[in-house]
């Protein structure tokens, strides 16, 4: 069974608190990390889908968070969602980050399954923060 240090919310928090980056380029990172291991099971028009609904959830407790997720398809680097986190205090970025993609999260396990999510989560994670990244896998 999970401990709550192996659950979503803290594998989301820890890679917050990894000070690897600063708190605007983090929360790019995932959110580019998280749509490039979930493009593939629920594609690009899912992933902004899970998106907007977290941004709209979340910006009815943060309300200076007005990135618009309709852009990800002409803008997967996430410009837009830097410029919106730009400006604001470290911890209030970190802040908003955590509740935006916890939320994310949750949208996820009822779309998909804990397991599955927490498999995703803790893979594309787990490479950024080590440095390593996946090796293509060749079928053929």
């Amino acid at each position: 069974m999970a401990t709550d240090d192996d659950s979503s919310h803290a594998i989301i928090a820890r890679f917050l608190a990894s000070e690897r980056l600063g708190a605007v380029d983090l929360s790019v990172q995932l959110a580019q990390l998280l749509a490039g291991a979930l493009a593939g099971i629920i594609g690009e028009i899912g992933f902004q889908s899970i998106l907007l609904r977290s941004v709209v959830r979340t910006a009815r407790t943060v309300p200076w968070l007005t990135y618009d997720a309709h852009s990800y398809a002409s803008d997967p680097e996430f410009e837009h969602l830097r410029q919106c986190l730009t400006g604001q205090e470290a911890a209030a970025v970190l802040a908003a980050t955590r509740q935006l993609f916890n939320t994310f999260i949750d949208i996820l396990v009822s779309l998909i399954g804990e397991h599955l999510t927490l498999v995703i989560l803790r893979t594309a994670v787990s490479h950024a923060m080590t440095g390593h990244t996946p090796k293509e896998q060749h079928n053929g």
